[in-house]
Formats: C-alpha cells, structure tokens, sequence
C-alpha cells in the first residue's frame, strides 16, 4: 500500500507541476506533514482525502484499489465502523461496506 500511494502521490504531483509547499499550502497541512505522507506511505484518512481534494483526483486515484482503504485505516489504527471514517470512505467507495472495522 505504502508504495502505492507514494507513487501516485509523486506522479500526480510531478504531472502537475506541484511542489510540495504548494500542496501544502492548498490543503493547510505542513510541508513537514506532506513529506511524512510521502516518506511513509500512508496518512489518516482525512488528511489523505484533503490531498485528494486538493490534487483534484478520487481517493482512489490516491491510494490505488478501494481495498486498500481498509489497509490505511487497519495501519493507522483507525475502525472504519465509526463515524467521520466511515463517512470519508462511503462517499469514495459507496458500493463498498465499511460497516466493520478494518
């Protein structure tokens, strides 16, 4: 997973022209919190669909397959079963159930 969303995340924003302070900047994280993204992989799942939302593409085209949603979450901790979450990956995947936890 973690090698999917860094390369996706790379080539969208090389594509682009994007530069790391630049995405910071659209999203309101810190360059620092964009660089541990990168260098890690992975990221809670609000501040991946701000990214997101920022690079004007789907969760999906950020992370890779929709079953890899479930992997974000299971490595962040994170029960997919509870509100925001849930709410965060239902709009990306609405044809998938994210009732249970990860």
């Amino acid at each position: 997973m973690a090698y999917d969303l860094r390369n996706n995340l790379l080539l969208i924003l090389q594509k682009r022209g994007i530069t790391i302070r630049e995405l910071a900047d659209r999203t309101g994280l810190s360059k620092k919190q964009i660089s541990k993204i990168i260098r890690h992989g992975d990221g809670k799942l609000s501040k991946l669909e701000l990214i997101a939302a920022a690079l004007g593409v789907t969760l999906h085209e950020l992370i890779g397959s929709p079953a890899t949603i479930h992997q974000v979450a299971q490595q962040a901790g994170v029960n997919l079963a509870h509100s925001k979450n849930r709410d965060i990956a239902a709009r990306y995947y609405p044809d998938r159930p994210f009732a249970t936890a990860a």
